[in-house]
């Protein structure tokens, strides 16, 4: 089994009061959308690029995948990619049958098929939280350990209009725009 490494964990020191560096290096698979900019400010772990790394490691456990794995013979595909329209069947409805045809492809096939049903959805709530919302909307890791703990209800860190945030290319591409709108 791959392992996260080489990202340390992140500082709450001024870059000027420590020896110790922010900017990330080390396997890709786990790093935050925002490290992917030209801007320098952005290639800085934080807090909400460790909650990112723990919703990829959520979703490592719901599907049994790897951060990045191989999708047919030499095409890799990021995990965080590949589940949104797996997720987005789950989340966007009124009603989360887990158990529906459709939605057994997202989970890991070596879960027994009697696996808890809530403990699963708050797994993909929280998991959906810390990968597909924007950086600053992002939960703090205080809110989802109380979610996983059945302290805090799922759908108070990820609503059903959150849906938004998943679509293709999610959570690397650019958020879209809604039809007849400009980008200037």
């Amino acid at each position: 089994m791959k392992n996260i490494r080489n990202f340390g964990i992140s500082k709450e020191f001024a870059d000027s009061k420590t020896h110790v560096s922010t900017i990330p290096m080390g396997t890709p698979d786990y790093l935050a959308p925002e490290h992917y900019t030209q801007d320098d400010q952005n290639k800085k772990l934080t807090d909400k690029s460790d909650v990112f790394s723990f919703g990829v490691v959520l979703l490592e456990l719901i599907t049994g995948k790897l951060a990045a794995f191989e999708k047919e013979r030499r095409e890799y595909i990021f995990l965080t990619i590949w589940a949104v329209p797996l997720l987005k069947q789950i989340l966007d409805a009124d009603y989360q049958d887990l158990d529906a045809e459709n939605c057994k492809e997202i989970f890991d096939s070596k879960l027994p098929n009697n696996f808890e049903k809530n403990d699963m959805k708050k797994l993909i709530y929280s998991a959906a939280s810390c990968v597909y919302k924007p950086a600053k909307l992002r939960p703090h890791m205080c809110e989802r350990v109380k979610v996983l703990n059945g302290d805090m209800e799922p759908k108070t860190i990820w609503v059903r209009s959150d849906c938004k945030y998943l679509y293709n290319g999610s959570p690397y591409a650019p958020f879209p725009q809604a039809q007849g709108t400009s980008s200037s």
